[in-house]
């Protein structure tokens, strides 16, 4: 009977998650989630997701979204997207996109864009791209393109970045990005990068990575992680994780899990789980399939 019991396809080994009320967050399979209220988030293929107020956002499908009064954002297709009073923003083949007030931003090719004012961007062509103000940003050719002063922010070949004072971001190999104050974030092979104040994050090599005050975040190997107090997070062989108390959090196997309190989060099989206060979330595998063998008994 107990061979029976063991084989039989009844014996599952629950994996469900509930909250200290008794709420599944999630079932066996590790998916159906729902709230503090019962109200489901994704249903059994992991898909329906609905609000607090069990609105739908997205259909079985995993298309139709709806806002908290339950306007659609997207039809069943994934297309058409309305704004919070109804206005559609793109039509049912994707193209015509409107303001709140319907002032158009592209027209049905999927070109002319317009601002609130009606000033176009870009013509028909889809190429000379202007501000509210008439300023090109673009030419004929789509390529210069220019700030609201005239600064250049890309050359006719599509290389060169400057910012409005002119500091080049980029050069005319596209690699080189410098901040505003000529800093540079990243070399002609695009690998060291610094911060403002030139304190190197990545090294040559594409390793070393030191926070703002040069406290080494990862070594030249990839492993030790310190904080900025340079407490290790994680040693030579990234296994041991430690808070910024020393409390271990993992062991060097990588099971037993430990809040700031010492409790329990998870067990040295990866089973048992606890919260803050001690509660158990989760039961072992042994312990519940010792009770689900008691009840198969008691009721054969």
């Amino acid at each position: 009977m107990l061979n029976s019991a063991l084989s039989s396809p009844e014996r599952t080994v629950k994996a469900t998650l509930e909250d200290s009320e008794g709420n599944t967050r999630e079932d066996s399979e590790g998916i159906t989630r729902e709230d503090s209220e019962g109200n489901t988030r994704e249903d059994s293929e992991g898909i329906t997701r609905e609000d607090s107020e069990g609105i739908t956002r997205e259909d079985s499908e995993g298309i139709t979204r709806e806002d908290s009064e339950g306007i659609t954002r997207e039809d069943s297709e994934g297309i058409t997207r309305e704004d919070s009073e109804g206005i559609t923003r793109e039509d049912s083949e994707g193209i015509t996109r409107e303001d709140s007030e319907g002032n158009t931003r592209e027209d049905s090719e999927g070109i002319t864009r317009e601002d609130s004012e009606g000033n176009t961007r870009e013509y028909s062509e889809g190429n000379t791209i202007e501000d509210s103000e008439g300023n090109t940003r673009e030419d004929s050719e789509g390529n210069t393109i220019e700030d609201s002063e005239g600064n250049t922010r890309e050359d006719s070949e599509g290389n060169t970045i400057e910012d409005s004072e002119g500091n080049t971001r980029e050069d005319s190999e596209g690699i080189t990005r410098e901040d505003s104050e000529g800093i540079t974030r990243e070399d002609s092979e695009g690998i060291t990068r610094e911060d403002s104040e030139g304190n190197t994050i990545e090294d040559s090599e594409g390793n070393t990575i030191e926070d703002s005050e040069g406290n080494t975040i990862e070594d030249s190997e990839g492993n030790t992680i310190e904080d900025s107090e340079g407490i290790t997070r994680e040693d030579s062989e990234g296994i041991t994780r430690e808070d910024s108390e020393g409390i271990t959090r993992e062991d060097s196997e990588g099971n037993t899990i430990e809040d700031s309190e010492g409790n329990t989060i998870e067990d040295s099989e990866g089973i048992t789980r606890e919260d803050s206060e001690g509660i158990t979330r989760e039961k072992s595998a042994e312990k519940t399939l010792n009770i689900s063998i008691k009840k198969i008994l008691k009721t054969s």
